[in-house]
């Protein structure tokens, strides 16, 4: 037998379950409770009061209406005291969110795991994979960095290209699809260390970039055009005569300005004493020392090299090393 309601007592009944049901599916969203615990709406008594009316919404004729069953699980978890605390740390709702994708996605991948154990067929080729995997092959010791479509991870952390911060996690399906793949390019910059794990940390996911193609051009294209830069090494004592220090630093100022890095050592003979503080000899060193870097990162009153680190003295100055790096590297 059905009952008569009134057409204006049905429309509020519906009225209110759509409220209570937007709002039970909002409790799904880590992010969502932990704006709330920010708000100080979960301590409230009448936050609670509600809750508890939330409960008809466990009944199957309501449930099936929530699109995100899990939100009944924080219904249930939300009248602890312990949980609304840990709601109010956000690294808590970063974690939660990741490992409800995780979950999802890895619910998925399960699926399509079963489909891939299928044999293959035997017109397949497998010429591909066979010549990639031959030991001391070229593409072997240098892997590619997976690009686009090739990223399999189903869920990566994203380089935000203004911030540079972290940002994620995201499925690369749907990175791809809101940027304009003709201009740039995702590109996965580590692998992460997801394994086989069905639960995954933020820690864990692959951290990818979005790479503009022009500008990757251009650097590629620079150095092409850029001279093969190598580090050479100079080495002095500390009583070195004029006439090999001359040809010394020579040596250092034709090697920066050919756009090589110069390693520098000035060391002293087997048996040289140490130079303390406050010695004659510690003067000498140093005057000696600043001699030698004028005169090596300049050429006719022009700068060619800069000491971009501090020089690394030793045992009281018997020897020091330092690195000159051409003025326009």
């Amino acid at each position: 037998m059905s009952l008569d309601i009134h057409p204006d007592l049905r429309a509020a009944n519906q009225r209110r379950f759509s409220r209570d049901l937007e709002f039970a599916s909002a409790l799904s969203n880590p992010h969502y409770l932990h704006q709330l615990s920010e708000q100080g709406v979960l301590d409230d008594p009448a936050f609670l009061r509600y809750l508890d009316y939330l409960e008809y919404l466990r009944q199957p004729q309501y449930a099936k209406y929530l699109v995100y069953p899990q939100a009944l699980r924080f219904l249930d978890l939300l009248k602890h005291e312990d949980f609304r605390r840990a709601v109010a740390d956000s690294a808590w709702a970063h974690d939660t969110a990741a490992k409800q994708i995780a979950h999802w996605a890895t619910w998925r991948r399960e699926g399509d795991a079963k489909d891939a154990s299928r044999p293959a067929p035997a017109s397949a080729p497998a010429s591909a994979s066979a010549s990639s995997s031959k030991p001391g092959s070229k593409r072997a010791e240098q892997p590619q960095q997976l690009r686009n479509e090739a990223i399999t991870a189903p869920l990566v952390r994203l380089v935000d290209p203004t911030t540079g911060q972290l940002t994620g996690p995201f499925s690369p399906a749907d990175i791809l699809a809101k940027v304009n793949q003709r201009d740039y390019v995702l590109v996965q910059v580590t692998a992460g260390s997801m394994g086989n794990s069905k639960e995954w940390t933020l820690e864990q996911l692959p951290v990818c970039r979005l790479i503009n193609k022009r500008d990757e051009y251009q650097k590629q294209r620079n150095a092409k055009k850029r001279p093969n830069v190598s580090t050479k090494e100079v080495q002095l004592t500390w009583l070195v005569g004029e006439n090999d220090l001359a040809h010394k630093l020579n040596k250092i100022r034709q090697g920066l300005e050919k756009g090589h890095k110069v390693q520098v050592s000035i060391v002293g003979k087997k048996g040289n004493r140490r130079a303390p503080l406050g010695t004659v000899e510690y003067a000498r060193r140093t005057e000696f020392f600043d001699r030698v870097v004028n005169e090596a990162c300049s050429i006719d009153g022009r700068t060619i090299g800069v000491i971009t680190n501090p020089p690394n003295w030793r045992f009281q100055r018997s020897q020091v090393e330092f690195l000159i790096e051409p003025q326009n590297s």
